[in-house]
């Protein structure tokens, strides 16, 4: 029988740092230079391709007539590109790839999906085949806001950046694995404790998987194991036959 899985905790993946001040405050700086150069027909900064650029600006805005050479093309054109289009488009390909992140921590283990630019990652792990999770945080994590939660397993390392709740979260899932192994070892000790009787026995032959697994469905239907309990139990039993 399937059981329903029980959300435990949802990470909160979003952008929440000063990376929005930061733009913000480069398309100030950048429209001033902008309007500087549009003052003065050479530009003054001592560098060659910043004084082409400030002196075919400067005929666009006075309209003035200019001779568009390949330079106006090759130099210009591009650092209008670089200056004015390319950090809003990165910083909205940012929002893009945080809004279709997600992961969330069930009483089964962990689900959720990576974005990346050109891929979408799919992670589907029980809590047996948790290797490890843990927070991380670095400069990029500062400015962007939130930290990044790392999982590995046998399959390799998955990470998740932007996470608001990432401590929590990552608390919360080591207390899960924590639960989910102790139940492993109640399990062990219910059965011993029911096959053996409490009692002293001549040593028998081990049984088979089958009849521990009959042994078990006689302890759950007793109420001495959970449906958890049964289940996993169960799976590691097929697992080594």
């Amino acid at each position: 029988m399937t059981t329903t899985s029980k959300t435990i905790k949802q990470t909160d993946i979003s952008l929440s740092g000063v990376s929005k001040i930061i733009l913000g405050v480069w398309y100030v700086v950048a429209s001033i230079v902008y309007l500087m150069g549009a003052s003065v027909e050479e530009g003054y900064l001592g560098l060659e391709y910043i004084n082409k650029w400030f002196m075919y600006v400067g005929t666009r805005y006075h309209g003035r007539p200019a001779n568009y050479s390949s330079e106006y093309y090759s130099i210009v054109l591009p650092l209008d590109f670089i200056v004015f289009v390319l950090p809003i488009l990165l910083y909205l390909l940012k929002i893009y790839t945080a809004n279709r992140c997600s992961l969330v921590l069930t009483d089964k283990g962990l689900s959720g999906q990576r974005k990346k630019i050109f891929s979408t990652a799919q992670l589907q792990l029980p809590m047996d085949k948790i290797d490890n999770i843990m927070v991380t945080e670095n400069i990029i994590n500062k400015i962007d806001g939130g930290k990044t939660v790392a999982v590995r397993s046998a399959s390799g390392l998955i990470k998740f950046p932007w996470v608001q709740n990432a401590d929590e979260f990552v608390n919360a899932t080591l207390a899960e694995i924590e639960k989910y192994n102790q139940s492993l070892k109640n399990v062990d000790q219910n059965l011993v404790s029911a096959i053996s009787g409490n009692s002293v026995q001549k040593a028998q032959p081990e049984k088979s998987a089958t009849q521990k697994i009959k042994d078990l469905k006689e302890l759950l239907d007793s109420s001495l194991i959970t449906q958890d309990e049964f289940d996993a139990k169960k799976k590691d039993l097929l697992d080594k036959m």
